[in-house]
């Protein structure tokens, strides 16, 4: 299990420079869009199995999205070699092997993202759970705000912890809108709003993904 910081560390740069939301909607986009042209240009023939056929054509475009996984991993390792940071994961104690697998399965799992945007019924559907794991995740952005406030916390986990609320709502919402507020006064997880979004908001105008709905008049 020593490749799981390493597979960790790539997903986090996939989320940073890929922009895995944008990609998404441009696979929804052409999805939907060829679907619609599919269907219009199948009109005319009454086929009876033009349903099966879409269906077909939507399974190789997932297949393709699976294929581009060794494409992925040797544009990960070919980063790596060309950062001069390839030899930094050996010194670290890890073997080739684990090195390749890592970078193997962290591609796999961003190649795999864009299936969830032409099989939609793989996200989450049920607001009830939606709304619990953006608790917990607004919980413990809490927690770290508190513990900022009130003891010296190494910069390293400073960021690591940050950076995990963040990313952990942000993939929860399907966006990058989400940032955290170091102040323990308030709600620790918000949102920039845009026009005619309409959430719980602070003080301070900014929208709330996890409010205590009864709590302090809210």
């Amino acid at each position: 299990m020593a490749c799981l910081p390493l597979i960790e560390r790539e997903l986090r740069v996939a989320l940073r420079k890929q922009r895995p939301v944008q990609g998404r909607l441009k696979v929804a986009g052409l999805a939907v869009g060829g679907s619609f042209l599919f269907l219009f240009l199948g009109v005319p023939t009454n086929s009876n199995g033009l349903g099966r056929s879409l269906e077909q054509v939507l399974w190789l475009a997932g297949l393709y999205s699976i294929l581009r996984v060794p494409m992925l991993t040797a544009g990960a390792l070919a980063e790596e070699r060309r950062n001069q940071t390839l030899g930094l994961l050996f010194l670290s104690g890890l073997g080739a092997g684990e090195v390749f697998a890592s970078k193997f399965l962290s591609s796999a799992l961003v190649a795999f993202t864009n299936l969830l945007a032409l099989f939609p019924d793989a996200q989450e559907s049920d607001p009830v759970k939606l709304c619990k794991a953006l608790r917990r995740w607004e919980n413990r952005a809490r927690a770290l705000a508190e513990r900022l406030c009130n003891e010296d916390v190494p910069e390293e986990v400073r960021e690591r912890e940050h950076e995990r609320c963040e990313e952990g709502a942000n993939e929860l919402l399907g966006t990058d809108r989400v940032w955290m507020n170091q102040d323990p006064r308030g709600y620790a997880l918000k949102v920039d709003l845009k026009q005619g979004e309409h959430l719980h908001t602070d003080w301070g105008g900014y929208g709330i993904i996890a409010p205590e709905i009864g709590k302090d008049g809210e």
